[in-house]
This record gives structure tokens, C-alpha cells and sequence, in this order.
């Protein structure tokens, strides 16, 4: 009986054992299931997808009871409290950010990045978020002070609020409090007016103030100070005027060094020996306004890094091509543009560069020479930016670089090539700028250019090529840009050019042999701001339907960014008149119509009147009748005008003068007639030459009129009548007042009265005894 009550004895206790490990385990399972999320917390997040416009779908998902399964949505596997937010490129619109974001009282990532806030502020509550780690609020078009509260995020670590230019920061002082601070970018915010430059904490590794507008003296601001455990630094576009920063030097684990585009001046200091790390290096285009920064070391110093990135534009690292760069066998980008080099490239060098992980190289605007350029045969493996302008490479078209499948960016314009285009140009389907300007190519230009769909800007300005302009450019449907002028083309004037290449805003076919009438279907093409057709052979009339052309009528464009360079492809050179003008930056700003030197009959069009944002105008040289349209000052932007050697016949429109812009005007040669208008902006122009070869035309700066001269003195006579009839006709009623105020002050006053009578009666007396003296002898 006792072995049995022990044996009920143990299995009792190893039942029990066995359900407590059953039950602990399975509570243990339960601690870190995923839970739902809280219902407060499901709330707020429907109240700000509510709040804002998602044209996108991009919370599609926000539906169901579990917001721990939504889209941008994380939470704590514990408690199912929603502790990240990314709402990264969304798309989302709206005028604020919700408040109901506070009953996510756990959250630690926020993300609202590349979305559009509508230029509202930064809400002050989000410093309430005591867990916030990661706080990214980059690109989504806020406005105004950023709010100063957000120093009270003592956990944050990340911050980012780049990409919003129309932020500003008056009190630098709350960056200081955030001393878990690693990631701070504050790219575009305006920080001119900003005060309290207290020192950032030494716990920065990523410092990103790029076009901040920062003090030019920012080195004797504190701010700097204790950035020692800096890895990346960029303060480039801030025009900062100092020697080289001596504060960066103690950062020697920096990897990514960039001051690029501001206006330090002098030398870099020897220590730069101590950054053993650097991988980028950028300090070019400083010192705009004085001598170039020079990189002052050895010819045969060894740098103790190994760069893959090197940005030296308009520096003097010349005149040889630097040694040390040769020690660099990591480099993928060289940027070296305008660089005072006037040598040869290393042939070794660079072939091993060049064909191993060269990804970027831009050379222009120095005297460099590579003769072996043409005889590579190897091709570099990810390529994609090859900018080689304004050197002295001589040579046929390098055909390598028809293998080099990942090129976007061949620029090879102002050099000294010669042959022909080759057809494999046509492999390059990942191409999208293309500029072989002012070389010695000759031949046809090859079909297979139209295989390159991806192009948009595409320059063949000033060769030697001839034929017909290839019908299978019809496919570059992305074309922005097409320059063919200057060369030897002879072909109608292509009628797809409106239609079929819906984005081109610059169309150059100058100084070819083209002919025909301008076909109307140009004015189908809505962007385009620069028309230059000179020097050809094209007939018939300006199409009325440019009064349809709607970038001109606005005058409008794209403003381009600071960091704007050739690279982008939006470089335009246009020759006026002899001027060879070259537009960058101001491109945006450049709207144009050159017909000049063909054989363009008829009227002006009044339609042309109605491009309000014209800045130039050529219509010279052609065979254009009829008189100058009335509205021609409608064109309040004008810059340029020039309807000279035309037929044009009658007087010039008074309206001319209401151009405030104008400072170039040419209407000489034609029939105009009468009197030249005056007033305004006319009255600077004073050439007698702007009016030549009109016969019949008078007033300054001309011979006066001869009906003006008559008519002047005719006003003169008439004027002189008028003055003596006014004397004569004011002089009587002022006599019968004076004489009546007289009469009334002798009635009214005894005392006067009594005293003109006696002097009248004494007067008299001394008269009649000047007059009759023996009478008044005594």
C-alpha cells in the first residue's frame, strides 16, 4: 500500500511538473508574441492618414485592426506599441502634420521625408517624443523657424532636415543640448540670421550644412570646436572666406572631406598627411575672387590615403600631371576640371585606371593630351561619365567607347578629333548627353545616334558634317536640346521636330544649307524657348501659330540648381551677330527667335506679339514687308531686336518705346518712314546707325524733321500772342480792384481821409508855385 501511495506520489508531482513546464513555457511564448497594436495608437495614425492627401495609394493598407501589419509602420513586439513611422517618398500632401501623432507616445523613428507639407511649419510637439532616435524630415517643403523645442530631444541621434529652403534657424544654441547627437543634416536651411553658434557635440560624425548661408567668418564662431570624432564633413556652397579650416585637421579619421565651392584661399597645410583615411576628397572652385587654392606639396609626395573620390575643379594642381594622383589605385571619380594641367596623360596609368573602376573623370578646360586615346581597345567596366572639353586630344573617334554599354555622359567638344562618326555610337543605349561641339568630325551623321532614346541633350555644333539630318532622330522623343548648328547639312527643314520631340525646349540648325518653309507643326512643341534658324535657305512665312508657343508666351523655365554644371547637359552656345554667347546657369532665363539670313517673305505676324517672355528677336536679313506691329511693346522682356535688311515700310510703332529692357536695337535698311519715337529706354540708344538706310526717317539721333522745325515755330509765335493777351486781359481787373479797395479804406477811415486830402492839397501847392511863381509872390 505505501508503494503504491509513493508511486501516486511521483506521478502526481511529475503531472504537476510537467503542466507547470506546460503552462510557464507557454507564458513565456506569450511574452513575446506578436501583439495588435493599442487602440489609441490605431486611432491617431486614421486621424493623420485623414488629414492628408495620398494620391498615391500609399496607405492602401491602413485598414483592419492591426496597424502593426500597415505600411510604414513598426511596433514593439512586447507591447505592440507603434515605435516607427516611415512614411519615406510617400507622396503625401498636406497643410500640417496631425497632433494625434502624440498619442504615439513610444515612438523613436519618424520619417515624413520627400513628401509635400505645403510650406507649413515644423509642429513644436514634436519634441515631446522623449524616445525619438531618428527624426528625418528632409525634402518635404517646410517653412519657416525651426522650432527651438527640438533640443529637448535629449535621445536623438539622427537628424535630418535638408532639401527645405525655406527653413531658417535664428538660435543654433538647442543643437548644442543634443549630445547623443551622430547624424546632423541641415543642407538649404537658412542659417544667415541664426545667433548662440554654441559648440555642436563631439558626438557628430556626420556633419551635412551644404548652401546654409553661413557666416563668411564661420571659423570664429565656437560651433566648429568640438568636432572631434568627425567621419564625413560637407560644407560645400557657402562661400566661406578663410584659409583652410585648421579644425578639420583634427579629425583624423575623417573619410569624407568636402569644402567644395566656397572661397578659402591660401595653401593646404602639410598636415592634410595626417587624414590616413580620406576616401573623398573635394576642394575645388574656391576662392572665386582671387588666385586659385594650391595644393602645396612635393612632386613626389605619396598621400598616406587612397582616394575614390577626387574633386580638385579650379585649383592649381598643375602644371604637370600630378605624381601623387598616379599613387591613387582606388580612384573611381577624378574631377580635375580647370586645373592649370598642360601636359600628357600617363599612358599606364591610366589605362589601368580607366579600364579597371573608373566610373566618373572629367578633365576639361585644361592643355592635356592623350595620343594613344584613340588606340585604347580595352573598355572600362561602368563608365559612366566621360568629360574630356576643351583639351587638345586629336584623333579619330575613340571606338572603345562604343562598348562602354554604361556611359550616360560623353563630352568630348572643343578638342581636335577628326574622321567620322561610327555607327556603333549606337550601342550607347544608356546615353543621355552627347557633345562632340567644335572638333573637325566630317562625314554623315550616323542614323544610329537615333537608337539612343535615352538622349536629351544631343551637340554636333560647328564640325564638318553634311547630308541630310537623320529621319530616325524622330525616336529621341526625350530631346531637350539638339544642336546641329554650323555645319555643312543640306536638307528641308524637318517637320517632325514639333510633334515628335515633345520636350525639346533648344533647337540650333544655324549656318547650314537648309531650305523650305518653316513647317506649322513646329508649334506643336510647347517647351521650347530657343528658336535659332539662321543663315540657311528656308522660304515662305513666319507661321502665325507661334503666337502658340507657350514657354515663350510665359516666359518661364526651370530654375537651375547652384551646384549647376556643364555636366548636367545644359549648356547652350548661340552665336548672334559675330557674339558667341554661352549660357549655363542663366539658361532657364534665355528665350530666343533667330530667323536671320534666309528668305522669309511676307508680314510680321501679329501672333509673334504675343510672346511676352521673348528676350531676343533677329529677323534680319530677309525679305519681310508690311509695317512693324503696333504691339510690338507687348514684348516687355526684350533685350534684343533686330528687323534690319528687311522691306519693311511705314513709321515706327510709339509703342517701341515702352521696351524698358531693350539695349540692342537694329532696324536699319528698310523703308520705315516719319518721325522716330522718343521717351524711355529709346532715349539711351543713341547710334545714328540703329536707323540707316531709311531714307525717310527723321528725329533724333537722325536730322530733325523739317514739319517739326515749322511746327516748333509756329508754337513759339503763337505762344508769345498768347503771353501779351493774358498781360493785357489781367491787368485791367486788377487796376479796378486795387483802385476800389483804395476808395474804400478813404471812406471808411477818418485818419486816412483827412491825411491824403492834406497831402493832395500840399502837393498840389508845390506845383502851382513851380508853375506860376509871380502869383505866389509875396
Amino acid at each position: 500500500m505505501q508503494k503504491s501511495t509513493t508511486s501516486l506520489l511521483i506521478l502526481v508531482c511529475a503531472f504537476s511538473l510537467l503542466s507547470t513546464l506546460k503552462f510557464g513555457y507557454g507564458s513565456i511564448v506569450g511574452a513575446y508574441s506578436n501583439k495588435s497594436c493599442i487602440e489609441n495608437e490605431k486611432q491617431a495614425l486614421l486621424i493623420l492618414k485623414n488629414s492628408l492627401i495620398d494620391e498615391s495609394n500609399n496607405l492602401s493598407s491602413w485598414v483592419g485592426d492591426d496597424c502593426c501589419a500597415w505600411h510604414g509602420i513598426s511596433c514593439n513586439k512586447r507591447t505592440g506599441r507603434v515605435i516607427q513611422l516611415d512614411l519615406r517618398g510617400a507622396g503625401l500632401k498636406g497643410d500640417e502634420i496631425n497632433s494625434s501623432l502624440l498619442h504615439l507616445k513610444y515612438l523613436s523613428y519618424l520619417d515624413l521625408s520627400f513628401n509635400d507639407f505645403e510650406e507649413t511649419r515644423i509642429p513644436e510637439f514634436l519634441s515631446w517624443f522623449k524616445d525619438l532616435t531618428y527624426l528625418n524630415l528632409s525634402n518635404s517643403n517646410f517653412k519657416g523657424l525651426v522650432p527651438r523645442h527640438l533640443g529637448n530631444l535629449s535621445s536623438l541621434r539622427y537628424l535630418d532636415l535638408n532639401g527645405n529652403p525655406l527653413l531658417s534657424i535664428d538660435d543654433m544654441g538647442w543643437l548644442s543640448k543634443l549630445s547623443l547627437l551622430e547624424h546632423l543634416d541641415l543642407s538649404g536651411v537658412d542659417l544667415s540670421g541664426a545667433n548662440n553658434w554654441f559648440p555642436l557635440p563631439s558626438s557628430i560624425t556626420v556633419l551635412v550644412m551644404i548652401n546654409c548661408h553661413l557666416p563668411e567668418k564661420i571659423d570664429s564662431y565656437p560651433i566648429f570646436m568640438n568636432l572631434t570624432s568627425l567621419v564625413s564633413l560637407d560644407l560645400s556652397y557657402n562661400y566661406l572666406k578663410s584659409s583652410f579650416p585648421l579644425w578639420v585637421l583634427n579629425n583624423s579619421d575623417i573619410e569624407n572631406l568636402v569644402l567644395g565651392s566656397n572661397q578659402f584661399n591660401g595653401q593646404i597645410p602639410n598636415s592634410i598627411e595626417k587624414m590616413t583615411s580620406l576616401t573623398v576628397l573635394n576642394l575645388g572652385s574656391n576662392n572665386f575672387q582671387g588666385s586659385n587654392l594650391v595644393l602645396n606639396v612635393s612632386s613626389n609626395w605619396v598621400p598616406p590615403f587612397q582616394l575614390r573620390y577626387i574633386y580638385l575643379q579650379s585649383m592649381t594642381v598643375g602644371p604637370k600631371f600630378p605624381r601623387w594622383l598616379q599613387t591613387q589605385k582606388q580612384i573611381s571619380y577624378i574631377f580635375l576640371a580647370n586645373s592649370g594641367i598642360s601636359d600628357i596623360i600617363p599612358a599606364d596609368w591610366f589605362v589601368s585606371v580607366f579600364v579597371s573602376r573608373l566610373k566618373s573623370i572629367d578633365l576639361s578646360d585644361n592643355d592635356i593630351n592623350f595620343e594613344g586615346l584613340s588606340s585604347v581597345s580595352a573598355a572600362p567596366v561602368g563608365l559612366n561619365t566621360l568629360a574630356l572639353s576643351n583639351n587638345r586630344f586629336s584623333g579619330e573617334f575613340p571606338a572603345f567607347l562604343c562598348n562602354v554599354k554604361s556611359l550616360s555622359t560623353l563630352i568630348l567638344s572643343n578638342n581636335k578629333f577628326t574622321g567620322e562618326l561610327p555607327q556603333c555610337l549606337g550601342n550607347l543605349t544608356e546615353l543621355t548627353h552627347f557633345d562632340v561641339m567644335n572638333n573637325s568630325f566630317s562625314g554623315e551623321i550616323p542614323a544610329a545616334l537615333g537608337n539612343l532614346v535615352h538622349l536629351n541633350y544631343l551637340n554636333l555644333h560647328n564640325n564638318s558634317f553634311h547630308g541630310k539630318i537623320p529621319l530616325s532622330f524622330q525616336n529621341l522623343t526625350e530631346l531637350v536640346t539638339l544642336d546641329l548648328g554650323k555645319n555643312n547639312l543640306n536638307d528641308n527643314f524637318p517637320p517632325w521636330t514639333g510633334e515628335q520631340l515633345p520636350r525639346l525646349k533648344y533647337l540650333i540648325l544655324r549656318s547650314n544649307n537648309l531650305y523650305g518653309n518653316i513647317p506649322a507643326q513646329l508649334c506643336s512643341c510647347p517647351s521650347i524657348q530657343l528658336l535659332n534658324l539662321a543663315q540657311n535657305q528656308i522660304t515662305g512665312n513666319i507661321p502665325s501659330c507661334f503666337g502658340n508657343l507657350i514657354a515663350m508666351i510665359e516666359g518661364e523655365s526651370e530654375v537651375l540648381h547652384p551646384g549647376f554644371s556643364y555636366l548636367s547637359g545644359q549648356m547652350i552656345v548661340d552665336d548672334a551677330k559675330g557674339y558667341e554667347l554661352r549660357y549655363t546657369s542663366t539658361l532657364g532665363y534665355l528665350f530666343s527667335i533667330d530667323l536671320s539670313d534666309n528668305d522669309i517673305r511676307g508680314e510680321i505676324p501679329e501672333e509673334l506679339m504675343d510672346l511676352g517672355g521673348l528676350v531676343n528677336l533677329d529677323l534680319s536679313g530677309n525679305q519681310l514687308s508690311g509695317r512693324i506691329p503696333e504691339g510690338i511693346g507687348e514684348l516687355s522682356k526684350l533685350e534684343y531686336l533686330d528687323l534690319s535688311k528687311n522691306k519693311l515700310s511705314g513709321r515706327i510703332p510709339q509703342s517701341l518705346s515702352d521696351l524698358s529692357f531693350l539695349s540692342r536695337l537694329n532696324l536699319s535698311f528698310n523703308n520705315l518712314s516719319g518721325k522716330i519715337p522718343t521717351g524711355n529706354q529709346l532715349q539711351t540708344l543713341e547710334d545714328p546707325s540703329i536707323y540707316a538706310g531709311n531714307n525717310n526717317l527723321c528725329g533724333q539721333p537722325l536730322k530733325s524733321c523739317i514739319t517739326d522745325a515749322k511746327s516748333d515755330h509756329r508754337k513759339d509765335d503763337t505762344g508769345s500772342y498768347d503771353e501779351h493777351i493774358w498781360f493785357y486781359t489781367g491787368i485791367s481787373p486788377g487796376f479796378f480792384v486795387g483802385l476800389l479797395g483804395f476808395c474804400a479804406s478813404l471812406y471808411f477811415i477818418d485818419s486816412w481821409r483827412l491825411s491824403y486830402f492834406y497831402s493832395v492839397e500840399r502837393v498840389s501847392e508845390k506845383i502851382a508855385i513851380a508853375l506860376f511863381p509871380r502869383k505866389f509872390q509875396y
